[in-house]
């Protein structure tokens, strides 16, 4: 029900808000952008609720709770600072890429529970 409110009145309040250069482009893409909207969306709520999911699996091991939240706050932040500065996807790739490889170097690492 969520899903369907938003898709059906986020195009209309985000075009309203739209400069004039943004408006020739969904002329020129048609409801390509929606669409892709629609997909960022959905994948970042499900993104959302596995990273939930794993974090009431760790709500028992302060440990591991406070660096999985420390670990969602440093991402939250490349992302922030992506989305102000403009930073290459170059750097963005680079930047998810090493936090990955070393949140799984330290699931390698730490000793089993």
């Amino acid at each position: 029900m969520v899903n369907r409110i938003f898709y059906a009145h986020i195009p209309p309040l985000r075009r309203r808000f739209a400069t004039a250069w943004q408006m020739q482009i969904d002329r020129c893409v048609g409801d390509l952008d929606d669409w892709s909207q629609r997909i960022l969306v959905y994948s970042t709520r499900a993104l959302a609720w596995e990273k939930a999911e794993r974090l009431w699996e760790l709500q028992d091991d302060k440990d591991d709770y406070a660096r999985a939240l420390l670990v969602m706050d440093r991402i939250a932040a490349v992302a922030g600072e992506t989305v102000l500065t403009g930073a290459g996807v170059v750097r963005v790739l680079w930047l998810a890429t090493t936090a990955w490889i070393k949140g799984f170097v330290y699931r390698v690492l730490s000793p089993p529970r």
